[in-house]
């Protein structure tokens, strides 16, 4: 048997076919199939428990609701997986949907909105010319040709055989037909031979997934565990993975709160949610439902039914239930941190990750520390540690020659902490070596305006002075910069004289 080697490079990094697609008319040529399909082509970086890079890969994206489709092995036991999007400069959080690991396909959902390529499952011809695009060495939408060599059984798993090259980091991006449609997904090669290279047919997919969020649990794929927890208000915590099925239009509950309660009420609905704690605590949803709204119709400005209440249609599965509970605790108080905690879980369920974060971001800072956690579940960080997290993973991503990467990075950085030196630093560098001189000038000024005894920062703004051609005045900056011990400077300064 052949010796195959993944791509999936240590240095960084609905599947409807019948909807909108990127591609209509037919026989393509290859520019025009390239210009049609590069929006629809992402990084995919997947992090280790330490916040560290584990690998990379290339994704594309199956439909306009944020479906990815990539290689298992770009994301193997990914503590966080992130997108990077260079049509808009984004990097975003992904969620694993359904995986299998003997077909070596991946299904992720991320927040982006974006063009995307329509999967062909018919018959793959010997012959046919092929197109694939990804992410070689890091160099973003690469594009080679070649045809279908032969068509393969690899032990029961069908693989497609090209000549196309494909290169570390091209794993996971498409394989795609003069029509200029996904007929695969690239992933391997022999690791003694050229030419020789491997994809995944992109029917394999139709094993993940049967309907929205719903997945046959066969074929060693896995159901995805989301790292997601409800709140009660004290009694208990249960881990979910729940149905996301529910659509989300939180709608105005305002009437509800405008009775009137006596004191009576207001005394007989706290002893009825007496008993709904009781029934949280021993798990008994029913019942937690059947107190609750005794509770919540004597007194309907008592927020703590509404919460628990949610917890029981969010353990049951009726989303939408919990949704409007939670809309009108939210109206109650919308700093409430378990309120917006399972807000977070609703969101998260139904692959709205940006509102969910937000929502987990709101329940953190209400000192909750079951927000924090599933806003890091989903981000990777904490939110108090969001900037000085982007700023290192830019630091990686430059240092690893990956400049597209380390700009998106770093902007994250400078959005969460306008004061971020060393955000501003590494920006001005990423985008001077992109040959986006203005903007690296830029960035170098307002990081000595920051810290003018930063010497990295004269030597970036010499940098980009110098790539312009303005010589005197580069020559000064690294001239400032050698001065204050900084030796890149004073290795720049030596050139230039």
């Amino acid at each position: 048997m052949p010796t195959y080697t993944k791509f999936n490079a240590s240095l960084l990094t609905s599947f409807l076919l019948f909807a909108t697609p990127v591609v209509e008319s037919r026989e393509l040529d290859t520019e025009s199939i390239y210009e049609a399909s590069k929006d629809a082509i992402v990084y995919v970086v997947a992090t280790n428990k330490k916040g560290e890079t584990s690998s990379f890969g290339t994704g594309f994206f199956i439909d306009k609701q944020g479906l990815i489709l990539t290689n298992e092995h770009v994301i193997p036991e990914a503590n966080t997986i992130y997108i990077y999007y260079k049509t808009n400069g984004k990097t975003v959080p992904a969620i694993l949907i359904a995986s299998d690991k003997n077909a070596d396909i991946a299904l992720l959902k991320t927040s982006i909105s974006a063009p995307f390529l329509p999967l062909d499952i018919s018959e793959v011809r010997i012959g046919q010319k092929i197109i694939a695009i990804g992410n070689p060495k890091g160099l973003s939408r690469t594009i080679s040709t070649g045809i279908v060599s032969s068509l393969r059984d690899d032990d029961g798993i069908n693989k497609i055989q090209i000549t196309a090259p494909i290169s570390s980091g091209s794993s996971g991006g498409p394989l795609i037909n003069e029509d200029g449609k996904a007929i695969g997904i690239t992933t391997e090669g022999l690791v003694d031979a050229q030419n020789l290279n491997f994809a995944i047919p992109v029917s394999y997919i139709s094993k993940l997934k049967k309907g929205k969020f719903t997945y046959l649990l066969k074929n060693n794929m896995q159901e995805p565990e989301l790292p997601t927890t409800i709140a009660t208000t004290g009694i208990s915590n249960k881990p979910l993975f729940p149905d996301a099925s529910a659509k989300l239009s939180i709608t105005s509950h305002k009437n509800i709160l405008k009775k009137d309660t006596s004191w009576n009420d207001r005394s007989k609905a706290k002893a009825w949610y007496e008993k709904t704690k009781v029934a949280v605590q021993a798990e008994m949803w029913s019942e937690v439902i059947r107190t609750s709204n005794v509770a919540s119709n004597l007194h309907p400005q008592f927020i703590d039914p509404y919460i628990d209440r949610s917890v029981a249609y969010i353990s049951l599965g009726f989303m939408a239930k919990a949704r409007d509970d939670l809309a009108i605790a939210l109206m109650i108080d919308n700093k409430n941190p378990s309120v917006n905690n399972n807000l977070g879980v609703v969101y998260q369920d139904a692959g709205h990750l940006d509102q969910a974060t937000k929502f987990y971001e709101t329940s953190c800072f209400g000192t909750f520390q079951l927000g924090c956690d599933n806003f890091k579940a989903i981000s990777g960080y904490y939110p108090a540690d969001k900037s000085e997290y982007f700023t290192k993973k830019s630091s990686e991503y430059f240092d690893a020659g990956e400049y597209d990467l380390a700009y998106s990075f770093a902007s994250e950085a400078i959005a969460t902490d306008i004061a971020n030196v060393r955000g501003f630093i590494i920006r001005s560098a990423a985008a001077t070596m992109q040959d986006r001189l203005e903007q690296g000038l830029s960035d170098a000024s307002k990081a000595i305006e920051l810290d003018p005894d930063s010497a990295t920062a004269y030597n970036n703004k010499g940098f980009a002075l110098h790539k312009m051609g303005h010589l005197n005045d580069a020559k000064l900056e690294y001239y400032i910069s050698c001065g204050m011990g900084f030796e890149l400077a004073c290795k720049n300064l030596s050139e230039i004289e």
